[in-house]
C-alpha cells in the first residue's frame, strides 16, 4: 500500500501549556496584585477585575485543555489514516476509515492573525491537527489534499479558496497583503 506520512516535532505537555499559560497565570497575578492594592470603596473597578479574572481563568482552563492531547504524525492510505499523538505524555495511535471520515479546515483569530487547523470527523470522534498551530501550513495543505485524494473526492471551489489562503499564510502573507496585492 502506498502510504503518505506526515511528521511535525514532538512537543513535551509541559513545554505545550507553557507557552499560553505563563501569560495567563502572570495577567492573574496582575489581577490579583491590582485587586488588593485597589481600595474597598471601588465595588465598580472590583467587579469589572472580578469578571476579567473569570475570563483569564476559562482561557488557562481552554489552552489546558487544548494542550491535553497533541498529534504529531499522520499516515494516510486508500482505507485509512492512521493518527499518531499524545495525551500529556503518553503516545497513542488511532487508526481510522477513510470513508467514514470528513475534513475540514478551520480557522481561529482576528482579521489580521488567523490561524488555521484541520478537522477530521469520524462517526462521533473528532480530531485536530495544529491545535497548537506548530504544523507547517504547507503540511497543512499537502495533508487536505492527500486525504481528498485517497478519498477519491474533487476539491470544490470554496475548499480551493480556503487553501489559497492557508497557502497565503504559509509564505507570510496577511489577508491585507493578499486584498492589495502585496507578495513578499
Amino acid at each position: 500500500m502506498n502510504e503518505k506520512v506526515f511528521k511535525t516535532d514532538f512537543i513535551k505537555f509541559t513545554d505545550r501549556i507553557k507557552n499560553d499559560m505563563f501569560f495567563c497565570i502572570l495577567i492573574i497575578l496582575g489581577i490579583i496584585i491590582y485587586w488588593f492594592c485597589a481600595s474597598e470603596e471601588d465595588y465598580g473597578e472590583l467587579i469589572g477585575l472580578v469578571f476579567f479574572i473569570i475570563a483569564a481563568l476559562l482561557y488557562t482552563i481552554e489552552n489546558y485543555i487544548n494542550s491535553i492531547n497533541f498529534i504529531s504524525e499522520i499516515r494516510i492510505d486508500k482505507e485509512k489514516i492512521t493518527l499518531i499523538g499524545y495525551e500529556f505524555n503518553s503516545k497513542w495511535e488511532e487508526k481510522i476509515d477513510i470513508k467514514r471520515t470528513e475534513i475540514k479546515i478551520k480557522s481561529k483569530g482576528g482579521k489580521s492573525n488567523i490561524q488555521y487547523l484541520l478537522r477530521l470527523s469520524c462517526d462521533k470522534e473528532v480530531y485536530d491537527i495544529n491545535k497548537l498551530f506548530n504544523w507547517d501550513y504547507f503540511t497543512i495543505v499537502e495533508i487536505y489534499k492527500e486525504f481528498k485524494k485517497n478519498k477519491e473526492e474533487k476539491i470544490i471551489l470554496d475548499e480551493k479558496f480556503i487553501l489559497d489562503n492557508v497557502l497565503n499564510k504559509a509564505k507570510g502573507l496577511s489577508p491585507l497583503d493578499v486584498l492589495f496585492n502585496r507578495t513578499k
